[in-house]
């Protein structure tokens, strides 16, 4: 439990990240009255005695069950960028009524509509179902999607290549910048949802996979590289035009 001051001494700030750094140890929690930190020690023992109740983290069953979700994450021929997450030690975090409710579909289809990751388009449709126990919801075919079962096991999957028309791209090439931002918005979004479905922090540990499929053609490119291959006229499949929206788009990424 840390106290929310104005300004700490250099060893203490030291001390605080050693502390959150600890791979077996749980987020520190702030407080700043007396009645704030017996509230903030009680959640702490609850949450103790729920990880020691748990089962032991099998480390080769969890990279299984992260292996296994990602291996079926995508049969499409388009570039894709599916993330897998599953966490330990297995056990029930939603029961088969939270997998089946619409409130968690609502939840989940509004998050990744509306907040800053949008991992979901707004012009696109979404359409929810039910496979296997897991709830899976899923935009344009199936190409973009955001699935997860009981034992909360996430898989994010999306299109490598931006749909921007501000952001126009080589036919041949995936944009670096633009697949590192659609990797933090899909753990942004993972995160978010763990802690969704498991405010008592019984989860513990977790295997994180990341998987590029349909792309074995493409080439990879920033979007200076990028922009100085269409202005150079050496991509045909970029009119001049798109270019110099392309190039802009670079230079409004470098001013921010």
């Amino acid at each position: 439990m840390v106290e929310t001051v104005a300004k700490r001494e250099k060893r203490q700030d030291e001390f605080l990240k050693e502390v959150q750094s600890y791979h077996s140890g749980y987020f520190t929690v702030s407080f700043t009255t007396l009645l704030e930190l017996k509230e903030q020690i009680i959640k702490a023992v609850h949450h103790l005695d729920l990880s020691l109740s748990a089962a032991s983290i099998d480390e080769s069953e969890l990279l299984e069950r992260a292996d296994s979700l990602i291996s079926g994450a995508s049969s499409f021929s388009d570039p894709t960028l599916s993330i897998s997450l599953a966490f330990g030690p297995k056990q029930q975090l939603l029961r088969p009524s939270e997998i089946e409710s619409k409130e968690l579909a609502q939840k989940i289809s509004k998050k990744a509509l509306f907040d800053d990751t949008s991992l979901f388009e707004i012009s696109l449709g979404t359409q929810n179902r039910l496979e296997k126990g897991r709830l899976i919801l899923e935009q344009d075919g199936g190409k973009s999607s955001i699935s997860i079962n009981e034992q909360g096991d996430i898989v994010v999957r999306m299109p490598a290549k931006s749909r921007d028309r501000n952001f126009p791209q080589p036919a041949l090439s995936l944009i670096e910048e633009e697949v590192q931002a659609k990797l933090q918005h899909g753990l942004m979004f993972a995160s978010w949802l763990i802690d969704d479905i498991d405010p008592m922090k019984r989860i513990t540990d977790s295997v994180l996979l990341v998987g590029l499929t349909g792309a074995g053609y493409l080439g990879w490119s920033t979007k200076k590289e990028a922009a100085e291959t269409c202005l150079g006229r050496r991509n045909t499949t970029i009119s001049r035009q798109d270019c110099g929206a392309f190039d802009a788009g670079n230079q409004k990424a470098k001013r921010h």
